[in-house]
């Protein structure tokens, strides 16, 4: 069976759609009418879906570079209770205090970020949750990301607005399995619904 690729999936659409508008004049009565112009309402959200996914994606490649952070923009956006990486110097990771104070991660020794480590770069480590908890988020109208390594090995992140479009948000190669126990995070905004 050949694989569908994103060329490939368009066209089908694309010709499932002329296919359904040469059907629609062609009712019998006003049930088939209905039935034909609801197929094709279900179409176009398929291929919107898809356009929305793409788009999505592009956006989420060109954010990659945005998200390496210096030293002051770490600790400016590190919430309480996360935790940040750097790789500059050997490999550190640290974790934001409710009083404040940065610690490093699993020692809880305090971390003095002083002037040699103003140019280091950081990236916040995400809090990754369970398939099942991204679906109650999405139930009560929040958004959540699955993060994934492509056949590239690039690590990947893909944006699911509702829970009916989680399977049909990925490539081919993903299998449900892969979306029960990959990573899951949930949308800044979204994170107390």
């Amino acid at each position: 069976m050949k694989k569908l690729n994103e060329k490939n999936k368009d066209e089908l659409l694309n010709n499932l759609i002329s296919n359904i508008d040469r059907l629609i004049p062609m009712a019998k009565n006003n049930d088939e009418y209905v039935k034909f112009s609801r197929m094709r309402l279900d179409v176009l959200d398929v291929w919107r879906e898809s356009i929305d996914n793409k788009v999505s994606q592009k956006q989420e490649e060109e954010q990659i570079d945005e998200q390496v952070l210096t030293t002051g923009q770490m600790i400016d956006q590190l919430k309480v209770g996360e935790e940040a990486e750097s790789h500059s110097h050997g490999y550190i990771r640290v974790r934001k205090n409710p009083d404040g104070s940065i610690t490093q991660a699993g020692a809880g020794r305090k971390v003095v970020l002083g002037s040699g480590v103003t140019d280091w770069e950081w990236s916040v480590v995400p809090n990754y949750v369970t398939f099942g908890e991204a679906m109650i988020v999405l139930s009560r109208k929040g958004r959540v990301r699955f993060h994934y390594r492509d056949e590239n090995g690039v690590e990947r992140e893909v944006p699911i607005k509702n829970s009916f479009n989680v399977r049909h948000s990925f490539r081919e190669d993903i299998r449900w399995f892969d979306l029960i126990n990959g990573k899951w995070t949930i949308e800044e905004n979204h994170q107390n619904k």
